[in-house]
């Protein structure tokens, strides 16, 4: 089944021009969890101590508040969650679940250290693939608090 893995990796952007060999090496420093529907993979509040690669499916973040749930975003197969907050050594600012059957890649906070510092290239598209996710993010909520100040007006 990790050949499996190692192939669809070579799939996603972050990996392109990688052989099935060469992601294997990726595969074997994590583990595949299977999700179920609505399992949470990460918690609001805690310690950052894995990085996860959607595999298959999809994983939404929320964050719980008083009044309920509130959405922050999803995320799909070849992105990657808590890297930020394993390497800024932060708490995780939203929970993520998985929507549906979900298969994911967690690495431990080690395993990521050793496999970004192994290899610059993969460290270099992790980051740039970062730095477009929170770019959106922040124009999302940009717009958000301009149309909320446009509302109370």
């Amino acid at each position: 089944m990790s050949n499996d893995y190692s192939q669809l990796l070579t799939t996603f952007p972050l990996f392109a021009g990688y052989t099935s060999t060469g992601t294997e090496w990726f595969v074997t420093h994590g583990r595949i969890r299977q999700c179920a529907a609505r399992e949470v993979l990460l918690t609001e509040g805690d310690a950052a101590t894995t990085v996860v690669l959607v595999l298959t499916g999809a994983v939404e973040q929320f964050v719980a508040r008083a009044n309920g749930e509130i959405p922050i975003g999803s995320t799909g197969p070849g992105q990657v969650l808590g890297d930020v907050q394993f390497v800024g050594g932060l708490a995780h600012p939203a929970s993520a679940r998985a929507t549906a059957g979900t298969a994911v890649l967690e690495w431990t906070g080690p395993a990521f250290q050793r496999l970004t510092s192994g290899d610059a290239q993969f460290a270099e598209r992790v980051m740039t693939q970062t730095a477009h996710a929170l770019a959106v993010q922040a124009e999302s909520l940009i717009a958000s608090l301009a149309a909320l100040k446009e509302a109370i007006r």
